[in-house]
């Protein structure tokens, strides 16, 4: 009898014991659909894929001048920058969001600053700069926002680099905010029209318009661009085309 009570005490005492059981951890999932380096947000009921990435650059130059009494000229400069890039799916398509963000610093001890960044001929100087190359959103074709990096339709459609082809300034780097759409139709003929509020052409606040298209044959890949200066009532082309 008394071994009997001892057991159902000791059952009783067991089953009121209290257990904590550990909060649930949720890890970082892989989101593979858009390619590697893409990863799920924990806890975020959108699903949002974010993807981060960038580069450090450090160059050195020292240029010799046997003209100027065998004198050196020494520049040093660091490039950083940061890209963050962001998928949402959406009954759309997906919705991509974009910032690009570069640091960069520049001393030269003598001689000419040899960067088109800085246009000044001082024979020293030193500056430092924070500046943003690219902010854009994209969804169901459209895109919008600000893009320093050569991707808005005058480049895209029409080649790459810098080029001053509008007669009061270049579309090119300095291109700033703008909104366009792209599409296609089949598989090889690509279009695209816009407007582009641009920083080193035209005036502030009148929009110019761009219009885009490229197509392939075969290893042909043909493209061209029209862009129309509002303030300048001027137009200018490009064309481009690689073998």
């Amino acid at each position: 009898g008394s071994a009997a009570a001892m057991v159902a005490v000791s059952g009783a005492q067991a089953a009121d014991a209290i257990v904590v059981e550990p909060e649930p951890v949720e890890y970082v999932r892989v989101c593979d659909m858009y390619g590697a380096g893409w990863f799920y947000i924990p806890g975020d009921a959108n699903n949002t894929c974010l993807k981060f990435g960038g580069y450090v650059q450090a160059d050195y130059y020292v240029r010799h001048d046997h003209d100027d009494d065998d004198v050196s000229d020494h520049s040093a400069r660091v490039r950083a920058r940061l890209q963050v890039e962001a998928n949402n799916e959406t009954p759309y398509g997906t919705l991509h969001s974009s910032i690009w963000w570069m640091r960069e610093v520049f001393d030269s001890y003598t001689g000419t600053d040899p960067e088109p960044h800085d246009e000044s001929s001082s024979s020293e100087g030193f500056y430092e700069d924070d500046f943003l190359l690219r902010a854009t959103i994209s969804l169901a074709g459209f895109r919008v926002g600000y893009d320093a990096t050569d991707g808005t339709i005058w480049n895209t459609y029409g080649g790459y680099g810098f080029y001053t082809a509008i007669n009061n300034g270049g579309y090119g780097f300095e291109t700033a905010i703008f909104l366009e759409y792209n599409g296609s139709f089949g598989d090889n003929f690509n279009y695209g029209i816009g407007i582009v509020d641009a920083g080193g052409s035209g005036a502030p606040g009148q929009p110019d318009i761009h219009v885009g298209i490229s197509t392939s044959m075969g290893s042909l890949s043909i493209g061209a661009a029209v862009a129309y200066d509002s303030s300048e009532s001027a137009f200018a082309y490009r064309v481009r085309g690689d073998v």
